[in-house]
């Protein structure tokens, strides 16, 4: 992969991240599978879950 795509998709996940603060108060940075399923290129939500549940 190249360069300026492994950048395009930098750009794409950092301007979906959440912040969030964990039990300890340490940041913490999440993406709501729904937002990652667009930036992934997953047009139907029932072909990323499939994806997900291989994941975890």
């Amino acid at each position: 992969m190249d360069i300026q795509k492994i950048q395009q998709y930098k750009s794409a996940f950092d301007a979906i991240v959440k912040g969030k603060k964990d039990d300890e108060g340490n940041a913490v940075e999440l993406w709501y599978a729904r937002e990652l399923q667009q930036v992934l290129g997953y047009a139907r939500w029932e072909n990323f879950v499939v994806s997900i549940g291989c994941a975890m």
